[in-house]
């Protein structure tokens, strides 16, 4: 496990890849980086990447036609790139989709690409799975589903989880199912912070 640092964590999608797969190639022990997509995108992701890559010009003139017509530059840019290649632009407009074409443009950008590998997964299923979402974990807690939803962890996470759930060794029972009990901790941890600490 390699720690990402704040710099391209916290940074927008193209930051987070860059930092990301700059980080990877540089340690110079990985032959291929593996990321998540939509089933319906994968063949989508060289092509589109090399388009906003290369920006062609038909693609330039489109997105400057776009820009001019009042989009946002994102939005413009994925109508511009799906008019360029002829395909429907709500193929673009998926969530790891738009990720993976940051990872396939920062790796096309490495003097010695590395390979790129794709697995489907769609991380906003509530619905348990082999490989399941964090979504779907969750929703199976709250839904009083705790054996299926353990199932789905590594084996070595689930005394933990068992434990933060129930309460035992010494422990409160944590609110996992909670939606606002994570955003609250968050809060609360900054709330600490000066402006000075945190910078």
């Amino acid at each position: 496990v390699i720690e990402l640092p704040c710099l391209f964590a916290l940074r927008e999608a193209r930051g987070f890849a860059e930092g990301g797969v700059q980080l990877l190639s540089r340690l110079g022990i990985v032959d291929a980086i593996a990321f998540g997509c939509e089933e319906e995108c994968i063949g989508l992701i060289e092509p589109v990447a090399k388009c906003l890559l290369e920006e062609p010009a038909e693609y330039k003139d489109e997105l400057h036609r776009l820009l001019d017509s009042g989009l946002s530059y994102p939005k413009a840019r994925a109508k511009a790139a799906a008019h360029t290649l002829g395909i429907d632009e709500s193929a673009l407009d998926r969530p790891n989709f738009a990720l993976a074409l940051e990872y396939a443009q920062a790796n096309m950008r490495l003097e010695h690409p590395l390979e790129l590998v794709t697995r489907t997964s769609d991380y906003h299923s509530e619905e348990l799975a082999e490989i399941c979402s964090a979504s779907a974990i969750r929703a199976a807690i709250q839904r009083g589903d705790t054996c299926a939803a353990l199932n789905c962890l590594p084996e070595n996470c689930r005394k933990e989880f068992r434990l933060a759930l129930g309460g035992g060794a010494g422990r409160e029972a944590c609110a996992l199912t909670d939606a606002s009990f994570i955003d609250d901790l968050a809060l609360f941890t900054l709330r600490q912070h000066s402006p000075q600490s945190l910078s």
